[in-house]
């Protein structure tokens, strides 16, 4: 069993699945936990069914929140020091993208498809910015509540994730299952 040091770590990971780190079937069906490391400046990426560390994924100073899309294949950092939003590829362990949110993020949330992130940004004023994470920019910002900014908000973001969802976005194809593609 791994042992985190509580005081260092900030347990806001996603479970993923998907992981590059197995060839074949067995990688599509690992479960990955992606763990913020708040006080570094790293991810620490431990593969569920052997508890064990496979990666330490450097993102930047203070690392708040992860999230990721519904299927896996990236997920999402907010860096305090960086006042941004960083985009990883979970197959290859690696952030393709850096995005600036214009202040200090908190917690995230994506959309099933990963097309936006909602972050609340605790300076330089309480509100929310919508990410467009194919443009990587913000396309929509609102003042939001001070109870946003803290662990175990999540169902608050996604429910103010859907309201701010009145974004015009291209027509997009729905699966068989109702999600997007």
């Amino acid at each position: 069993m791994i042992t985190l040091r509580k005081s260092l770590l900030l347990v806001l990971g996603a479970i993923l699945g998907l992981a590059p780190l197995a060839s074949g079937a067995a990688a599509a069906t690992r479960s990955m936990l992606y763990v913020a490391n708040s006080q570094g400046d790293d991810i620490t990426i431990i593969d569920l069914a052997t508890q064990k560390v496979v990666k330490t994924l450097k993102v930047g100073p203070i690392v708040h929140g992860v999230c990721a899309q519904a299927d896996g294949r990236r997920a999402f950092a907010t860096i305090e020091s960086e006042h941004s939003l960083k985009v990883i590829d979970t197959r290859t362990s690696t952030v393709t993208d850096t995005i600036p949110l214009g202040g200090q993020p908190n917690e995230c949330a994506a959309t099933n498809d990963g097309r936006y992130v909602v972050v609340p940004l605790l300076a330089p004023v309480n509100m929310s910015v919508v990410v467009d994470v194919a443009e990587k920019k913000i396309v929509k910002s609102f003042p939001s509540s001070s109870q946003l900014l803290h662990a175990g908000r999540r169902q608050q973001l996604h429910r103010l994730l859907r309201r701010a969802r009145r974004l015009p976005h291209p027509p997009h194809r729905s699966g068989q299952d109702g999600s997007h593609q």
